[in-house]
């Protein structure tokens, strides 16, 4: 019963990010997504569970083994702590 409930606390934390816009890729490596434009270009900005601040994005049809880091000197306007 305990693990039912927990379960249905995590899917309510998954849906409540993304009704704010993001996009839970993957919850083993805690990777999640959120829709931009860098550079003229649709992307998806990428962050994972422990890193400090949102600071690589990757092209929408590619996926987390495909993001380049975001500076701030190329992007600026773009980092978000």
């Amino acid at each position: 019963l305990r693990l039912l409930q927990m379960g249905k606390e995590i899917a309510a934390s998954v849906q409540r990010l993304n009704d704010q816009g993001c996009v839970v890729k993957d919850l083993d490596l805690g990777t999640v997504d959120f829709y931009s434009v860098v550079d003229g270009q649709p992307v998806w900005l990428c962050w994972q569970y422990g890193e400090r601040k949102v600071g690589h994005y990757h092209p929408l049809d590619q996926g987390f083994a495909d993001r380049s880091r975001l500076t701030s000197e190329k992007h600026p306007g773009v980092l978000y702590n």
